[in-house]
């Protein structure tokens, strides 16, 4: 399987992949805004560098191909993957992995707290 491009089918596949294992990120910020920052995490892994997404609730999120830091409430943490986040060769494999490296660094900011 290839990198999936139709932003409708990620949002969908996201959406069913965070029903079903959740992530730490809900505590923090809208479900809707969850499902938005996985997708585009999804979709730029391979494009960007970097990618910064600063949400209302003062919590920033910025993914790199490798590692997602999370920013807010005056601490900041990342958690860094062996490898690029996503492989691209099935997408709730890829999906599953951003949320992985999401709760870790969120695990970990929250202890700098």
């Amino acid at each position: 399987m290839a990198k999936v491009t139709d932003l409708g089918e990620i949002q969908q596949a996201v959406t069913t992949v965070y029903e079903a294992v959740g992530c730490q990120l809900d505590e923090f910020i809208e479900t809707e805004n969850v499902i938005d920052c996985i997708s585009m995490i999804y979709v730029n892994n391979d494009r960007q560098c970097g990618l910064g997404q600063d949400f209302s609730e003062g919590i920033s999120v910025v993914a790199s191909r490798t590692r997602i830091s999370i920013i807010g409430q005056g601490a900041m943490s990342f958690y860094k993957n062996d490898g690029p986040i996503c492989l691209y060769d099935n997408i709730v494999d890829d999906i599953n992995q951003i949320i992985i490296v999401m709760d870790a660094a969120i695990g970990r900011w929250l202890n700098n707290l």
